[in-house]
């Protein structure tokens, strides 16, 4: 049995023939006005969450600045996620102290094998509390394309 090959002819609906009906034509207008206006909503769309996603980021970064502290005790080395084996970033206790001269104390994550009394970068917000680091440069190239 022979298998019959459809043909696809691009713009059908706007040749000449004489089987082509003004339904044809109006629905070939209606599909290619709805292809360009999804297409332009979609690119507004993504232009305008990468903007409010960028905006977040540079606010994070504003908001959050480095201290140095030090280790005062870490997790045990083999932390690890059950699922998977890998290792992660360890939580430490960490002492700092502030802007003010306040020692403070607080727990943050340190790489894997860092040892107690080891100098590590902290991060705190404008309150002083200890928060994760900012996105780097990057990562947040990275959120801001997802999100568009």
């Amino acid at each position: 049995m022979r298998r019959i090959r459809r043909r696809t002819v691009l713009g059908w609906r706007w040749r000449r023939n004489p089987l082509r009906r003004r339904s044809d034509v109006a629905e070939g207008w209606v599909v290619l006005a709805t292809w360009v206006t999804a297409t332009g909503v979609a690119v507004a769309v993504g232009a305008v969450g990468a903007r409010a996603v960028d905006g977040a980021l540079r606010q994070q970064r504003a908001e959050r600045e480095p201290v140095s502290a030090v280790v005062l005790k870490a997790t045990p080395h083999d932390a690890r996620q059950v699922g998977t084996g890998f290792a992660y970033a360890r939580t430490a206790t960490v002492r700092w102290t502030d802007d003010g001269g306040t020692v403070r104390t607080g727990t943050t994550a340190v790489r894997t094998g860092t040892e107690e009394g080891t100098e590590v970068r902290a991060w705190t917000d404008g309150h002083g509390r200890l928060v994760p680091a900012p996105a780097g440069p990057a990562r947040a190239a990275l959120r801001i394309a997802v999100s568009g």
